[in-house]
């Protein structure tokens, strides 16, 4: 009796390698989705951290909107082919992709992430994935030779959505992202 319920306990918490195809079962990728961030950047070489919070919301294969609310009210728009960035409801920068190739691999990775989009994912990086019940996490270990200049690799875990982002880069520096008050809207 003793060994059942040591195996049943066991089991019931049991983490279990998962391949993307299982990613995508598990996780919903909605047409829109938006919702609150708190982030907490890691300055290695300063030993400290820093601190921010907003709102996002995504539509799916067009636009990311970013908007920190906390410490600095500031606005990340992300299409596709551009990153615009206004402060105060004024445009600061404009960043095209056909000036830019940087732009066009930060948006992918940025829309892989954010739109749990596995196979753009898998272009850039090596995916480890592990399921346990309802949650899943997924290890991203740079496949791409320019981002493993930058990136060590990037943990990111959740249930029915994302939940958080972990990227951890060569120099120390560590970015730490949850998501919460999710609203959903549409699904893929």
């Amino acid at each position: 009796m003793k060994s059942a319920i040591l195996f049943l306990i066991f089991f019931s918490h049991a983490i279990w390698a998962a391949s993307v195809d299982e990613l995508k079962e598990l996780l919903h990728t909605p047409e829109q989705l938006s919702g609150h961030f708190d982030q907490e950047k890691y300055l290695a070489a300063v030993d400290t951290s820093l601190k921010s919070s907003g709102t996002f919301a995504y539509i799916a294969e067009q636009e990311i909107s970013w908007h920190t609310l906390a410490p600095i009210e500031n606005t990340l728009t992300l299409t596709p082919n551009q990153i615009i960035t206004a402060q105060n409801g004024q445009q600061v920068s404009v960043l095209d992709s056909q000036n830019n190739p940087v732009v066009q691999v930060f948006s992918d990775l940025f829309f892989g992430v954010m739109t749990a989009d596995w196979d753009l994912l898998q272009t850039y990086f090596h995916i480890e994935a592990h399921t346990s019940q309802e949650q899943w996490q997924a290890q991203l270990t740079p496949s791409d030779v320019n981002i493993a200049q930058a990136i060590t690799h990037v943990s990111l875990s959740g249930g029915a959505f994302l939940e958080q982002v972990v990227l951890q880069e060569v120099n120390g520096n560590s970015t730490t992202i949850q998501f919460s008050e999710l609203l959903a809207e549409g699904s893929q």
